[in-house]
């Protein structure tokens, strides 16, 4: 994921709907996606994460918590 220019999360995807997520260039893992649905304990990084599976497709429309993601996602892009 890249925030203003510069990478910092990467994940980890494996048996299609699950992964890892750490911060970029570290082995700290900040995240996990268990069957599409994000997990994180940090909710400024749950958030910005979040926003960021929501616009590369990769949370499906289904899930709990899509659509305060995609609200996050739109007025943040109303503000740029």
């Amino acid at each position: 994921m890249v925030i203003d220019g510069s990478v910092v999360y990467e994940a980890w995807f494996y048996q299609v709907d699950s992964g890892s997520i750490f911060k970029a260039n570290t082995i700290e893992m900040v995240a996990e996606v268990i069957q599409c649905g994000l997990e994180c304990g940090d909710e400024e990084a749950e958030l910005e994460i979040g926003m960021g599976m929501v616009k590369s497709g990769l949370l499906p429309s289904r899930d709990s918590e899509y659509e305060r993601f995609s609200h996050a996602l739109n007025g943040a892009a109303s503000q740029q």
